[in-house]
């Protein structure tokens, strides 16, 4: 599946963030149960229209080499079943599948999914472990790299 999100909708006269209202989880929760093993969900952290605070720390993270489950649209990814690997299109093949996104897999089977939380799991500790070098960017993403370690761990 291949989708962009915006974190802020309008419904008549109101505005609503999803982030805030605790909806975010809970809309990715819905689409990764359409997701089928071994299945993705692609989501475009550059827009051209409607770009927000996720995109650009998304943007961001990628850019310094932040683990991909700890950048916010990630960590969504990961919460909604779609986050044992991740690919980065940060160069769309062609130029014409659009903007920048950030692709999430689901496991194929249970062996698959404990081999990449294996893996996931020694990249997350050397991530928390290493140097902070971008405290606006990777400090934000240290706590959602702690949280998935508690997730993977616990």
């Amino acid at each position: 599946m291949d989708c962009e999100y915006v974190e802020e909708v309008i419904r008549g006269e109101e505005k609503i963030n999803l982030q805030k209202e605790g909806l975010d989880e809970k809309l990715f929760g819905i689409l990764g149960e359409t997701i089928p093993p071994g299945g993705s969900l692609m989501v475009a952290y550059v827009m051209f229209s409607n770009r927000s605070k996720i995109h650009e720390e998304t943007a961001r993270g990628l850019g310094i080499g932040v683990p991909p489950v700890a950048t916010p649209l990630g960590y969504l990814m990961f919460k909604a079943g779609c986050g044992v690997n991740f690919k980065d299109w940060y160069i769309p093949e062609g130029g014409m599948e659009g903007p920048q996104k950030l692709q999430g897999f689901k496991a194929l089977d249970k062996e698959h999914e404990d081999r990449r939380k294996k893996e996931m799991v020694l990249e997350l500790k050397r991530f928390v472990g290493g140097k902070v070098s971008y405290p606006g960017i990777e400090e934000p993403a240290l706590e959602r790299a702690k949280r998935v370690l508690g997730i993977l761990e616990g």
